[in-house]
């Protein structure tokens, strides 16, 4: 009997049929790994916007939550199919990016915490969709301006700057009162240790479920820490509070199980002290969807990248970039009708 669960080919073609025991799971994870990244930036720029569920915007906050998930997925969706001139049919995830956070701070340090520098942010990000979705239709007369040297090296350090991000969330939480907690610090290692073994240590099956498997030893390595560990703690100033790993269930068991997005929660507002920031970004992020494009289909396909498909200077045909801006545009737009945070192609 073979040692390890194998894929089958078609899991390494684009076209490729997957059966159910093997598409679902491998979906699951796909999700539940997204869900992270899509809602940390949201939750970031929302904290320092103000909104958080203590200071009365519990609401408006579960609302924003739902909108990033529902364009992530359906823009994700036009990427894979294409829907006219939109989507490039490039098997690569569209959701929030953590790449906008330092701006999006920027921007509300300059105008001051509240709902209506969340809105600026939001208008900013309306423009900066559309001028997107221009770059993509007029990129085959700058494209020289983007060697495949530039595109690794804003990848690389877009990536790198997102290393601050992981280690917040290793250490508890975006500003969580037991950040750096010996429990925390252990959780956290558990679940590298746990993806580490089953991406590296196997093989088919179980390596590709890397991520889920983690996930699901986090879980259950939480569940019983807090069998054996307080659940609880006292800050300095005497104030006590529920210690980060521990696992809510009772706003999950509130929640309804469906309920209709609302549209536009928070009032657009136009400042050119937030939309220049914001289109200097787009910039940086259309060279880094270049380059997550090849590294896609390089490492995800196990083949170089197509001429149709790739999008730089060594790129033959720019049609692939310009379907994936136009979708990247699509995207902002809805995502802004539904308030939701910046994105990532």
């Amino acid at each position: 009997m073979s040692k390890f669960v194998k894929l089958s080919e078609e899991a390494y073609k684009f076209e490729g049929k997957l059966s159910l025991s093997s598409a679902i799971p491998l979906g699951l994870q796909h999700v539940l790994a997204m869900f992270v990244g899509n809602l940390t930036p949201v939750l970031i720029i929302g904290g320092a916007c103000g909104i958080v569920g203590g200071a009365g915007f519990e609401q408006l906050q579960v609302v924003l939550i739902q909108n990033a998930m529902i364009v992530a997925g359906l823009v994700t969706l036009l990427q894979l199919y294409s829907v006219g001139p939109c989507g490039g049919k490039v098997p690569i995830i569209m959701g929030t990016s953590s790449g906008f956070i330092g701006v999006f701070a920027g921007i509300v340090a300059t105008l001051g915490s509240g709902v209506v520098a969340y809105g600026a942010i939001m208008g900013a990000s309306i423009i900066g969709g559309v001028f997107e979705a221009v770059l993509g239709l007029v990129l085959k007369r700058i494209r020289r301006f983007f060697p495949p040297v530039v595109c690794g090296t804003v990848v690389l350090s877009i990536g790198l700057s997102l290393i601050s991000v992981g280690i917040n969330s290793f250490g508890g939480g975006f500003k969580t009162k037991d950040f750096g907690s010996i429990e925390n610090l252990l959780l956290g290692l558990f679940v590298l240790c746990v993806i580490l073994f089953f991406k590296h240590g196997t093989k088919g099956f179980f390596s590709s479920s890397s991520i889920l498997i983690g996930i699901i030893a986090g879980y259950i390595a939480a569940f019983g820490m807090s069998l054996v560990l307080p659940t609880t703690a006292v800050t300095p100033e005497g104030v006590e509070f529920t210690k980060s790993w521990v696992i809510h269930w009772e706003k999950v068991a509130q929640a309804p199980w469906f309920a209709v997005p609302q549209l536009m929660p928070v009032e657009i507002v136009f400042d050119m002290r937030a939309i220049l920031p914001v289109l200097i970004m787009f910039i940086v992020t259309a060279v880094e969807t270049v380059g997550d494009i090849s590294a896609v289909i390089e490492s995800g396909l196990g083949r170089e990248a197509t001429d149709k498909e790739r999008c730089t200077h060594a790129i033959a045909n720019t049609q692939s970039y310009r379907n994936n801006r136009q979708a990247a545009g699509v995207e902002l737009f809805l995502r802004n009708q539904l308030n939701t945070a910046d994105y990532n192609g």
